[in-house]
């Protein structure tokens, strides 16, 4: 037992100087974020812009360099979600890459590419998102996936 506490306290004083001690660093100071940066990191993902009405559906997940959400959006179709984008991201120094696109019924997808990173949307209609809503909009699911540059 009395082991077992000189450990724990032996680490908790390691780790109470490390933190101090990085505290004053330059490496810290670099690490902080910057104001007004446009540059998209996993950090900022929250940065992009979304359509009006439009709510989350589940947690964000960041993998590997690559971050993914969904969401859905009331009273706006696939095509004007994609549109939304096209007109959003010009504004924001965002390049088209692949054009926006139908790939199937009432599904769309485009992707534009900044400063190495690649965004992908993609829309489609998703009926049961709103059921238990009593104002009968119709939805739109969408997907953001941003792959990091490397």
């Amino acid at each position: 037992m009395k082991v077992r506490r000189s450990s724990l306290g032996l680490f908790l004083l390691l780790l109470l100087v490390g933190g101090l001690g990085a505290c004053g660093s330059k490496a810290a100071d670099r690490a902080q974020p910057a104001p007004n940066v446009t540059t998209f990191e996993a950090g900022n993902f929250d940065g992009l812009p979304h359509p009006p009405r439009s709510e989350p559906l589940g947690e964000r997940s960041d993998t590997g360099g690559v971050v993914t959400r969904s969401y859905r959006v009331a009273g706006t179709s696939p095509q004007q979600v994609l549109d939304f984008y096209v007109s959003e991201l010009r504004g924001r120094g965002w390049v088209p890459g692949q054009a926006v696109e139908s790939t199937g019924s009432a599904t769309y997808r485009g992707t534009w590419t900044k400063q190495g990173n690649e965004l992908s949307v993609s829309s489609t209609t998703a009926p049961t998102l709103g059921q238990g809503d009593s104002s009968s909009q119709a939805y739109s699911q969408y997907s953001l996936m941003l792959m990091l540059a490397r």
